[in-house]
């Protein structure tokens, strides 16, 4: 008898040593932390185990798990769930060794959602941390709509997950031919090509995505050049494909396949190469703007679109002033003029000309034009439109009747905010340029006053010869 009351008391002690030992809860008073989520992404969680109890914590701790009611189907002898945990003859659940959990949870939201299991909380991301709170303690599975996080945790009482998806990303830029440099804005001639990339950056769950872009009516599209995924190229059949027949009034679409989508991973980076033309609806000085932005849906079925990404194509002016004698009020009319792009004057730029602006003619930029030579109206002037920014030469083919031509070439630069110097006697920064002819001077001729004075002298003297011979002979009769 004694015995027996020691061991029992014995059996007190282990009772209430276990008892301090064990984390005694009750249900709702859980926390799950969610770390630097995604700002309007979906965040839910489903719990899969109920955490019985647990002790210790480290290498020393101990969790007694069940599955959940609403999964005991997905962890029933050879369901799919039993390929990554173990359930013994008591309802406690073990993880496999090895077990790729990763994929685990992939294929359980697939079960959740064929199955409609209901979830245990959803909510927003806020761009900051979230926190779920009143939870059931247990083994949860976390999902976000950018791309499940992959994250199981356990609440006892708190479980933390970090938030490794982002929203995916588009960055457009456009080449500047003079540099051959990517950025935001350049400068072209009417007629000529202009190339652009946009950048996109895959983060999270990747499904549906669509690239568009939208020009302005300076801008013609012409084609989609190439596609890359990390560098490589990508053909376009079965990956991706262009439409210019769009519903929501964009220039032009891509839209990648399904089985392209599901290859990508975050962090995989696609880069879509096209070209455009600067046409003859430019507006000179003001920028042709050219906008895209990816349209995508999350893991929820969801449509999301990124911020637009906008880069400005510029084309520029030369007004040309043309005056007599130093005096810009006295203008010229009829002074021709040609612009090349060289120094030697052999490669002519090609107009067409388009208005007349009030007084002043102006001509626009025509690759395929026929026009190579401009005359000054009876204002002096006249305006290019359409030019790049660049070295151009200024080269005077005829002067106006009674004025000099110009021996020189006025050698002309455009910067790429517009700005215009030349080699004249305007100072730099001017406005436009102004050139200046001397008038001619009438110099004699054969015919005129010299050929007179020598007649008028001639008859001067046969005048004064017959004088003195009349008087020589009068006076040799008196004798």
């Amino acid at each position: 008898m004694k015995h027996a009351r020691k061991l029992a008391s014995l059996l007190l002690a282990l009772v209430m040593v276990f008892a301090l030992a064990t984390t005694a809860f009750a249900a709702g008073n859980g926390t799950i932390t969610v770390k630097n989520t995604v700002k309007d992404a979906d965040y839910t969680i489903y719990r899969l185990f109920d955490l019985e109890s647990y002790a210790g914590s480290g290498e020393n701790d101990a969790h007694s798990y069940k599955v959940a009611d609403k999964w005991t189907n997905y962890f029933a002898d050879g369901a799919e769930g039993r390929n990554y945990f173990d359930v013994d003859g008591n309802g406690y659940v073990t993880a496999k060794a090895n077990a790729n959990l990763v994929e685990f949870t992939q294929k359980a939201l697939t079960y959740a959602t064929n199955n409609t299991i209901a979830n245990d909380g959803t909510t927003k991301g806020t761009g900051e941390d979230i926190q779920f709170t009143g939870l059931d303690l247990g083994y949860y599975l976390v999902d976000s709509s950018v791309g499940a996080l992959c994250a199981l945790t356990t609440t006892d009482p708190n479980g933390e997950v970090i938030e490794k998806n982002a929203n995916p990303t588009l960055d457009k830029d456009v080449k500047e031919d003079s540099t051959g440099t990517w950025g935001d804005k350049n400068d072209a001639e009417i007629g000529e090509d202009v190339e652009f990339k946009a950048t996109i950056t895959v983060q999270g769950f990747a499904k549906d995505y669509v690239m568009h872009d939208k020009m302005d009516d300076g801008l013609t599209y012409k084609e989609v050049t190439s596609v890359t995924l990390n560098g490589n190229i990508v053909t376009a059949s079965g990956n991706y494909e262009v439409v210019t027949s769009t519903t929501d009034q964009c220039t032009f679409e891509v839209k990648f396949s399904e089985t392209f989508c599901a290859s990508l991973k975050s962090g995989d980076v696609i880069v879509v190469y096209y070209k455009a033309t600067l046409n003859d609806n430019a507006v000179v000085k003001e920028p042709e703007n050219n906008n895209a932005h990816l349209e995508y849906k999350d893991n929820n079925g969801k449509t999301h679109n990124t911020e637009k990404s906008n880069t400005k194509t510029y084309t520029w002016e030369l007004p040309v002033l043309k005056y007599a004698n130093g005096n810009t009020a006295n203008v010229l009319a009829g002074a021709k003029f040609s612009l090349y792009t060289d120094e030697a004057c052999t490669i002519a730029v090609k107009f067409h000309e388009v208005k007349a602006e009030g007084k002043t003619t102006v001509y626009r930029v025509e690759p395929n034009g026929t026009v190579t030579e401009i005359t000054t109206d009876n204002t002096g002037k006249f305006r290019i439109e359409g030019l790049d920014a660049g070295t151009y030469y200024l080269k005077e083919t005829e002067a106006p009747v009674g004025y000099n031509k110009l021996n020189t070439v006025v050698t002309v630069t455009i910067d790429h905010s517009g700005k215009i110097n030349a080699t004249t006697e305007k100072p730099e920064g001017a406005t436009q340029i102004e050139v200046e002819n001397k008038a001619g001077t009438e110099l004699p001729s054969t015919g005129g006053m010299g050929t007179t004075l020598f007649y008028v002298l001639g008859s001067v003297l046969v005048v004064g010869a017959v004088v003195l011979l009349v008087t020589r002979k009068r006076m040799s009769n008196k004798g």
